[in-house]
């Protein structure tokens, strides 16, 4: 019978390739010729350690969870990296069955490492993701659980958690607070899937939001009325622009480090925004917020100072005066920043 691989047939070919060669593929072997790569050694060591952590993981699952989607996952990273492990290794090439029955690879040492290499990094990522998961719905005893909480992102899964919420009540969440690192290259959405959370109103995210594609995560929340976030999104390249979905009620918002432009651009892209809270602000780039659009857009402006500015001492008549002739309709308002005492 022959084996089909990536959809071709090359049984013959492998039996010609293995008849002729003096390379004799040994498993024994897979180690030591790893650890003669560079970086084989810290490679095939990684993967080991994953190996045993998916092992761990799915011995937390009881049984009967076992056909659950994150089990599967555990399971389906278990026996990916066995597959590369347990590989027969002659001296120039690896010999790697594929998960398909009867289908398997020949693979020069470079290019067997490099698959590896790669794998170890997304095993390492998903097994990460999966830990949360899991240690989440231990703490709940397996029980059920919304089928929408698994697809939401890790730091979601855990401020709710460290909040007291349970992954089955995601309707009842009205408040959140939301904790966010630094952007992870391997899996940039950290909103990821918050649209399950539709009743939440008010949404405090500690950290800054990198890009606008995240940031429209949030336009999906059709009650969110109040938003502080760190930072906001930023315009990537090639774009010339922000592009901001339309939020249906979003009426609050309050960045906490807006320095630069760049950092509240977005307050002038959202069009149901009613007041909005700047924080750590440069007083040279009060030209950029108190303008005529903005005056007239919004009925609240809480403007709190990165120095001691006072309105008094502002070189620009042009802004001073314009801040004095709305406050009369828009509520403008400037808080020096408190110095500490010498």
């Amino acid at each position: 019978m022959k084996t089909p691989v990536f959809g071709t047939i090359f049984t013959d070919w492998l039996a010609s390739k293995l008849a002729n060669d003096t390379e004799v593929f040994s498993p024994s072997e897979t180690s030591d010729l790893l650890y003669d790569l560079p970086g084989g050694l810290e490679t095939a060591t990684k993967a080991k350690i994953l190996k045993n952590k998916a092992e761990r993981l799915l011995r937390s699952i009881p049984k009967k969870n076992h056909h659950e989607p994150y089990a599967i996952e555990v399971s389906t990273v278990h026996l990916e990296l066995d597959r590369y492990l347990s590989a027969q290794s002659g001296k120039q090439s690896f010999y790697i069955k594929s998960l398909a029955p009867s289908s398997a690879r020949l693979l020069p040492t470079k290019d067997f490492l490099m698959e590896l290499h790669k794998k170890v990094m997304e095993a390492d990522s998903q097994l990460n993701k999966l830990e949360i998961t899991i240690l989440i719905l231990k703490k709940s005893g397996f029980k059920a659980f919304d089928p929408k909480w698994l697809d939401l992102s890790t730091p979601i899964k855990r401020s709710l958690q460290q909040e007291g919420h349970s992954p089955s009540h995601l309707r009842n969440v009205t408040q959140l607070s939301l904790k966010f690192d630094a952007p992870d290259k391997a899996y940039s959405n950290r909103l990821k899937g918050i649209d399950a959370l539709k009743e939440l109103s008010i949404l405090e995210i500690v950290g800054e939001i990198a890009c606008e594609n995240e940031f429209n995560e949030l336009a999906s929340l059709p009650h969110l009325r109040i938003l502080k976030i760190g930072k906001g999104p930023k315009c990537m390249w090639p774009n010339e622009d922000l592009f901001i979905k339309k939020f249906p009620k979003l009426s609050q918002l309050t960045i906490k480090h807006a320095k630069r432009f760049e950092d509240y651009q977005v307050a002038f892209r959202l069009e149901t925004l009613e007041e909005l809270t700047l924080m750590d602000f440069a007083p040279q780039n009060l030209k950029d917020i108190i303008t005529i659009r903005s005056l007239e857009q919004l009925r609240k402006i809480n403007i709190h100072f990165s120095t001691d500015f006072d309105l008094s001492s502002c070189a620009n008549p042009l802004i001073r005066n314009l801040i004095k002739h709305y406050q009369k309709y828009t509520s403008v308002k400037l808080y020096p920043a408190e110095l500490p005492n010498h």
